[in-house]
């Protein structure tokens, strides 16, 4: 059960009313008016000195006034009188609405009201107590002010309360008096606060503002639930409010719907307070403790207010105020604000504002709210050519974080194209999304209308050639233009092409380059993965690593899934490529767990196919065969991904020992990409598959076949597929010249960061020193192959090359001292031990200690044994 507000800072007000009391008891009529913020006590004061004037002798006569009584004419002296007059009876009987001085009846009313009450104190001394006398009905204004008049001479002692309020007439009238006092309450102080919430009096003051019904409320609250919130603040909130003036409810309304400092006019026309009337309204409610600074004191107010609003009124609010911030100016992202709280059907200039708002979502990273915005932005257009664009947007924005969510927009786009209500990018976008989703047929539909049109630009036919070359127009793009332009996608397209077609220059890597360095984070995907991949085709390894981890950083924490899913494809892609097996397999995972199977549609080739060489060449081969198992859209081999998976997969039938299978699909790699023009050695190296196939079915002249036909179109520049080529050659040749072919093989390989197979490379060179005797040179170049793919973490390369050695096992480098490491260093490359003494500063007999220690810590027999990448751990 609650308990009364206590009277603590009320001494001083109480005691005016003891004296007043006393005056009335000696025949001393008088009037108090006791006047203050709602919620400040001014009805606990009341009842407090009525209590003790009861035991004085004083009779207490009490009516309470309220906003729903305004209009009963007489309500209040009705509740003062225990019978009512006659004439009284009768004349609200006949609807009395007001006492005009000028009808002999009326004043007779005043007289009788006045009389029957003093006619009371005759009999006992009369305290007459009317509560909120700011709602009394007009005709019981007019009866009191009569009383209050006549009084002095009575035994009565009229107490009025009331909230502060501007000066009326029934003010002045009664302030007239000399036998009238105002009595005045303020909101507590901080230290009368403390006298009421002890050490929870920082808390209580700031979020009450010293009101001390808010004051106890919250305190009530936190004795129940250890928050300053609860059903008591909420209820004694929502008195403070509605016992106030009209205006300040209006306000308190108008403020929680329009937030933090709106200014006073748009306050005013919101809820139709009288703009002068705004500063003062907002005065009484801070003197109230409900506002501090023109806001909310207590964080949970506003919401408490909106809540007490209808449905009905608080969307009426919210469309309002849209309405009036759009006929303002304001940005659209606060208008926007409104419109959704509306929650109801909105008028046609809100679409643009909704799109506006989205937009301005999107540079903020909310691409939640951004849908929310393009959503609604659907539903009101009226007109069938905006709408249609803003679902476009929509389709695309959605893409950012689910391809699947985005294709529920497909019917009513395509719709939308074959009436010719998108625009040429809308229907490209709408192309590219059904491509991605192998809706081969929908999409060759809106592309060939769009080319009906003349509207295509040579980019999209470039992209096309890329990534969907069935569908590519090859008048348009077999070549690329020479003169790139300003637009990133269709300069990024552009390098791509240039790269897949072999027309790799040093200006298409520039641009991929330049592309990456102006690219934002937050920006469209598409164009800086194109610009990834020319570097990656280009065998660029390390610069596309570079920039791709810098996009993984920037785009992390941000909605952006897809564009993550197809960075992190892109890095696992680069990481194969480098030989970086865990790597590889590591983001091609997340690639498959931030995006699904449904998600990727049919560029899930590309993570697939890195997840499966990972696999393969780790010696994960029962994995290997699980992602192989998995279901793939079979237009995905009509793609670039399709290419990629083909190959991923030949590579795993070669590992497993089923070389015709790894035949067919390295050969149907070599037709798709010779169909589609883009037999660019950086893309996939076929050729060097199927030459291998075909060695291990020992048919060595069609493997040397291919390998002089990979040779002839990478040319003399260094590329991981001349390096796999020389490697496939070396195979096919007279033992005498394969020691030459690898070794160039190994040198092209470590230029372009092929880590795998440079491994594989160095092990056929090993072999090769091996079979013409050279058992020093063999020795040392195992090791180094060994090293190499250990930390590629080729497990079944290590097993191939060293069968005896364990490829987990430390291989002791680490229990070298420093100056070990630099002696095993240099022994490891050739030097002998007196050029290491000189080297190092050091005597002969010293270096000898040191490799004696060095042979035990490796486990090796002497120096020929040292691993060749001694070098770099030193």
């Amino acid at each position: 059960m609650r308990t009364s507000v206590t009277l603590i800072g009320r001494a001083d007000q109480l005691a005016q009313l003891e004296r007043m009391g006393a005056d009335c008891l000696s025949g001393n009529g008088r009037v108090a008016l006791v006047s203050g913020p709602v919620g400040c006590g001014k009805t606990e004061l009341i009842h407090t000195f009525a209590e003790k004037a009861s035991k004085d002798g004083l009779r207490f006569q009490k009516a309470t006034c309220s906003p729903a009584e305004r209009l009963l004419p007489l309500g209040v002296i009705s509740q003062l009188l225990p019978a009512t007059p006659d004439r009284i009876a009768r004349l609200v009987g006949n609807g009395l609405t007001e006492l005009d001085p000028s009808v002999a009846e009326h004043a007779m009313v005043l007289h009788d009201v006045s009389r029957a009450l003093t006619d009371l104190a005759e009999e006992r001394p009369l305290l007459i107590g009317v509560d909120d006398v700011q709602h009394a009905d007009a005709p019981s204004l007019d009866c009191l002010l009569y009383l209050a008049r006549r009084v002095g001479t009575a035994r009565v002692l009229l107490v009025l309360t009331e909230i502060d309020q501007p000066r009326t007439p029934f003010h002045s009238e009664l302030l007239r008096e000399r036998h009238c006092r105002r009595i005045r309450l303020a909101a507590l102080s901080r230290r009368e606060t403390g006298q009421l919430a002890a050490h929870l009096a920082d808390d209580v003051h700031q979020l009450s503002g010293g009101n001390p019904l808010l004051a106890h409320a919250l305190l009530e609250d936190h004795d129940t639930t250890r928050r300053f919130f609860g059903p008591a603040f909420r209820e004694d909130l929502l008195a403070c409010v509605h016992r106030s003036d009209p205006a300040v409810v209006a306000l308190a309304a108008g403020l929680a719907v329009l937030g933090e400092d709106p200014s006073p006019t748009l306050l005013a026309q919101l809820t139709g307070v009288d703009v002068l009337d705004v500063p003062r309204t907002v005065h009484a409610m801070e003197s109230a403790g409900l506002l501090a600074d023109g806001w909310f004191r207590h964080p949970a107010s506003a919401s408490v207010v909106l809540d007490d609003l209808s449905r009905s009124e608080l969307g009426e609010l919210h469309l309002r105020a849209a309405r009036l911030l759009h006929d303002q100016g304001a940005p659209a992202i606060d208008i926007a604000r409104h419109l959704a709280a509306a929650d109801r059907p909105l008028a046609a200039w809100a679409a643009p504002v909704l799109h506006e708002a989205a937009e301005h979502a999107l540079r903020e990273g909310d691409v939640e709210q951004a849908v929310l915005h393009l959503e609604r932005a659907v539903r009101t257009g009226t007109d069938d050519k905006q709408r249609a664009s803003i679902r476009s947007r929509l389709a695309r924005v959605e893409w950012r974080t689910s391809p699947a969510t985005a294709a529920r927009h497909f019917p009513a786009l395509l719709a939308a194209s074959r009436e010719g209500l998108l625009g040429c990018w809308d229907t490209v976008s709408l192309m590219r999304q059904m491509l991605w989703h192998g809706r081969f047929t929908e999409a060759a539909e809106a592309l060939e209308r769009t080319r009906a049109s003349r509207s295509v630009p040579q980019a999209v036919e470039l992209w096309l050639a890329c990534c969907y070359p069935r569908l590519a127009d090859r008048t348009g793009a077999a070549e690329p233009p020479g003169t790139l332009t300003a637009d990133p996608w269709a300069r990024a397209t552009t390098a791509l092409a240039q790269v897949l077609t072999g027309r790799c220059g040093e200006e298409a890597v520039v641009t991929a380059e330049q592309i990456l360095q102006g690219a934002r984070a937050n920006g469209v995907s598409d164009y800086r993965v194109a610009a990834l991949l020319a570097l990656v085709y280009a065998d660029r390894l390390d610069t596309a690593a570079t920039w791709c981890d810098r996009l993984l950083a920037a785009a992390e924490g941000k909605r952006a899934d897809t564009l993550r899913a197809t960075l992190s494809g892109t890095r696992a892609e680069i990481s194969v490529r480098q030989g970086d097996l865990r790597e590889a397999a590591r983001y091609a995972d997340t690639a498959l767990t931030t995006l699904d199977a449904q998600g990727w549609g049919t560029n899930l080739g590309f993570p697939l196919s890195c997840a499966l060489l990972a696999a393969t060449y780790s010696g994960r081969l029962d994995d290997a065969a699980r992602l192989v198992e998995l279901p793939v859209p079979e237009t995905m081999f009509e793609t670039r991904a399709g290419v990629h998976y083909l190959y991923a997969r030949g590579q795993h039938h070669l590992a497993t020992g089923r070389q015709h299978a790894a035949l067919a699909d390295f050969l149907v790699v070599g037709e798709l990409v010779s169909s589609w023009r883009l037999d660019a050695p950086g893309f996939v190296p076929w050729r060097t598959g199927a030459a291998e196939a075909w060695l291990r079915q020992d048919m060595p002249d069609r493997a040397r076949s291919l390998a002089f036909e990979q040779l002839d179109i990478t040319g003399e520049g260094p590329s991981r597929a001349r390096g796999a080529a020389l490697r496939i050659l070396a195979a096919c040749e007279d033992p005498t010249r394969r020691p030459a072919l690898l070794a160039e093989a190994a040198e092209v390989l470590e230029l372009c960061g092929d880590r795998y197979e440079l491994a594989r490379a160095s092990g056929e060179l090993s072999r090769a020193h091996h079979a013409l005797g050279d058992q020093r040179r063999a020795r040392m170049v195992l090791r180094r192959a060994w090293h190499i793919a250990k930390e590629c973490d080729a497990l079944p390369l290590c097993r191939e090359l060293l069968p005896d050695e364990e490829p987990h096992a430390a291989c002791g480098a680490d229990a070298l001292s420093g100056a070990e490491r630099r002696v095993a260093a240099l022994a490891a490359t050739g030097h002998t031990n007196r050029e290491i003494a000189d080297k190092l500063f050091i005597t002969p007999s010293t270096v000898e200690q040191h490799l004696t220690r060095v042979y035990r810590k490796l486990n090796v027999k002497d120096r020929t044994d040292l691993p060749t990448d001694m070098a770099s751990s030193a």
